[in-house]
C-alpha cells in the first residue's frame, strides 16, 4: 500500500476550567484534515448532504480524559481532495511542573497521533497556514494567562520504533501552549496571609521581657497558626507548592526562634547586672527588673525573688538558656504531636517546623 499524506491543521478555539490540583483542563479543538481521495472512493452528489468517505485517517488525542462532544463534517475541496472538520470538546490531562516559584510558567500540551504506521499514513504541514495555533482571546483562566513573548509552539514528529512494543513508528502533531501564573495569586493567597501571621508575632514584644514563658507562648501560637494555614492551603495545591509553602513556615520558625533567643538573652542580662547571688549581697534573683533589688534595699525591704514560671531551678539559680529552650519544647510537645503528624502527612520534614529537644 502506497504511503498516504494527510495535511493537518489544529486550532485551539478555547481553553478553560484549568485545575492545577487535578492537573487537567477543558479545551475546544477544531481539527482540519485534508487528503487526496483514493481511486476507489465514491464521490458524493449534491443530494447527499451527510456524506462520509470510505477511507479516513484514524487518530487519537493523547492524554484524553473525557470527550464531551464531537462533530464531524466532510466535504470535497478542489479536485479529488477530501477535507474533514472535527469539532472536539474534551477534557485533557495536563502534567504540570510547579517548581519555578514564584515565576510559575506552565506548558499545556495537546497532541494528535495517527493510529497507523507512518509507512501507511503520515501528517504533513499545510501550505500557507500554520499547522497549529491557539486563539489568544479565548483563553479563560483565573490564575494564569498566556505568555506575552511566546504563547505557543508546535512540532510534527515521528515516534521511535525502538520505544514501541509493536516496533512501529507513528506520525503526530504536538502543540504547546505556554502559560504564566498571575503575580496577584501569590500576593493574596500566600504572601499577604503569611505577612499577617508573621506580623502577629510582634505581640510578643508587648510582654514583659523577663516573662519568657509568656513570650514563648505567643511565639509558638504564631507557629501553630502558620501550620494550620499551611494545612488548609495545602489541600488546594500540588506537592511541589506544598514544599514551597513549607519554606515560608520554616522562615517563620527561624524568625520566632530569633525573637525567643533575644528574650532569653534579656533575662540573662538582668541576672548578670544584679551580680553574683548571695555573695554579691543581692540574693538569687529569678526575674526582677535591673536595679529593682537595689531599690528594695534602699527602702529596707526584702528583695523579691519571683519565679520565671518553672523556667528557673527551684533554688532560684539561673538556668542555662539551652535548658530553658528544651523545657519549653517539652512543655509544648504533647500539644504539638497532632500537628507534627499533620505536617508529616503534608510532606514537611520532621523537625522543619517543630524543634526537637536534644
Amino acid at each position: 500500500m502506497a504511503e498516504r499524506v494527510v495535511e493537518i491543521s489544529l486550532r485551539i478555539r478555547m481553553i478553560n476550567d484549568f485545575d492545577t490540583t487535578a492537573q487537567q483542563c477543558m479545551a475546544n479543538m477544531h481539527l482540519v484534515l485534508r487528503w487526496e481521495a483514493p481511486s476507489t472512493e465514491t464521490m458524493p452528489t449534491e443530494e447527499i448532504l451527510e456524506w462520509e468517505p470510505m477511507w479516513k485517517p484514524r487518530f487519537r488525542i493523547k492524554h484524553l480524559l473525557e470527550l464531551v462532544h464531537e462533530q464531524q463534517m466532510f466535504s470535497i475541496v478542489g479536485k479529488n481532495v477530501i477535507e474533514a472538520d472535527y469539532f472536539l470538546l474534551c477534557r485533557v490531562r495536563q502534567p504540570l511542573s510547579l517548581r519555578m516559584f514564584p515565576f510559575d510558567a506552565q506548558q499545556l500540551t495537546f497532541e494528535i497521533e495517527l493510529l497507523r504506521d507512518c509507512n501507511v499514513v503520515r501528517f504533513q504541514a499545510p501550505e500557507g497556514i500554520p499547522a497549529a495555533d491557539v486563539l489568544k482571546e479565548k483563553v479563560f483562566l483565573s490564575d494564569f494567562s498566556l505568555d506575552e513573548k511566546v504563547s505557543h509552539n508546535y512540532r510534527l514528529y515521528f515516534t521511535s520504533k525502538g520505544k514501541s512494543r509493536r516496533k512501529r513508528s507513528y506520525s503526530g502533531l504536538i502543540l504547546w501552549v505556554y502559560l504564566q501564573r498571575n503575580p496577584s495569586f501569590y500576593m493574596w493567597n500566600v504572601a499577604f496571609i503569611m505577612f499577617l501571621i508573621i506580623s502577629s508575632s510582634l505581640f510578643a514584644f508587648a510582654v514583659n521581657p523577663i516573662q519568657i514563658a509568656d513570650r514563648q507562648a505567643v511565639d509558638f501560637s504564631v507557629i501553630l497558626t502558620a501550620i494550620a494555614f499551611k494545612t488548609a492551603f495545602g489541600l488546594l495545591l500540588t506537592y511541589a507548592l506544598r514544599s514551597i509553602l513549607a519554606t515560608f513556615i520554616g522562615g517563620v520558625e527561624f524568625w520566632e526562634s530569633t525573637c525567643s533567643a533575644r528574650a532569653v538573652g534579656v533575662a540573662d542580662g538582668g541576672h548578670a547586672d544584679r551580680g553574683g547571688g548571695a555573695e554579691g549581697g543581692g540574693g538569687a534573683s529569678g526575674g526582677t527588673r535591673p536595679g529593682a533589688n537595689a531599690f528594695a534595699h534602699e527602702k529596707g525591704q526584702t528583695p523579691a525573688v519571683p519565679r520565671l514560671r518553672g523556667l528557673v531551678d527551684d533554688d532560684g539559680a539561673k538556668t542555662n538558656p539551652e535548658a530553658v529552650r528544651v523545657r519549653i519544647i517539652n512543655a509544648l510537645h504533647v500539644e504539638a504531636q497532632p500537628l507534627q503528624r499533620t505536617a508529616a502527612i503534608m510532606g514537611v520534614h520532621e523537625g522543619g517546623l517543630l524543634v526537637e529537644s536534644q
